[in-house]
């Protein structure tokens, strides 16, 4: 008897390729096989079995055999059942860490993450990170370049690369003045900026809490002469302390010069 079938049953391509099927025939040497994608007939006239043809559908698609003619058998044949073509849509989107605008939160940590999110495709989903090893989400990352390919059962790759960034290293720009007068209490810090830092800052000063910072220059007053230790937090918790010293004020010398002998009268 006569027969005719495509084979694979099923298959996955990515999308822009082609499926290849193949012409499963019997009951003679040459055949007319007519072929429906449910929207369009496909014609292939004097093909032998084993042919393969191709087929390049945009979305997933069902092709079947509608009617065949094996030349030279009278006899009626049979069908085989239809098959599917599946385009891979498989999409990879990602979340990075966010220490406000930055994916570390201070400079030289590795508190960045990166987790993925993957939709579509055609499962079990294949995903080789650049560092190595795989899995959905990568921790405990510091600043610099990484490398994602996620590549479903279809064989469709699809690369990612994603830029951690860091904030700069805390930097405090500051002048100080002595007190007016020595042992007086007229000293100051004018703190003019403090590089790398994300608003609001905390200053501590030898312990004790000293304010937030939300605008520079920011001024600490009231201050005697003598060693200060400055601990600047800022949004991000990052820290930076800074050791500096008040000079005395210049002491008050009145000098009236030499020492001088004159006689009684004389000026």
């Amino acid at each position: 008897p006569a027969s005719a079938g495509l084979t694979p049953a099923d298959q996955g391509i990515c999308p822009g390729d082609s499926a290849r099927l193949t012409m499963q025939l019997t009951g003679a040497d040459y055949y007319l096989v007519i072929v429906s994608d449910g929207l369009n007939m496909f014609v292939f006239d004097s093909i032998t079995h084993g042919a393969e043809v191709a087929f390049a559908p945009g979305v997933n698609t069902t092709y079947s055999i509608t009617a065949f003619t094996a030349y030279g058998n009278p006899c009626p044949g049979s069908i085989g059942p239809a098959v599917t073509v599946s385009v891979s849509d498989l999409s990879v989107g990602a979340t990075l860490s966010d220490y406000n605008g930055f994916n570390v939160g201070c400079n030289g940590d590795n508190n960045g993450s990166i987790q993925l999110a993957i939709n579509g495709g055609q499962p079990p989903v294949q995903i080789q990170w650049s560092q190595g090893g795989g899995g959905t989400s990568l921790e405990n990352l510091s600043a610099g370049m990484y490398g994602v390919t996620v590549t479903d059962a279809a064989g469709c790759p699809k690369e990612l690369s994603f830029e951690l960034t860091e904030p700069t290293a805390l930097r405090p720009e500051y002048l100080t003045t002595p007190p007016v007068c020595a042992g007086e209490s007229t000293g100051t810090i004018q703190i003019i900026t403090v590089e790398g830092a994300l608003l609001p800052i905390t200053v501590n000063m030898n312990g004790n809490d000293m304010g937030v910072i939300t605008t520079f220059p920011y001024l600490i007053n009231n201050l005697k002469d003598g060693d200060y230790d400055l601990l600047f937090t800022d949004a991000n918790g990052c820290e930076n302390t800074l050791k500096l010293n008040i000079v005395p004020a210049s002491p008050l010398i009145v000098d009236v010069g030499q020492d001088q002998t004159i006689e009684y009268g004389a000026s």
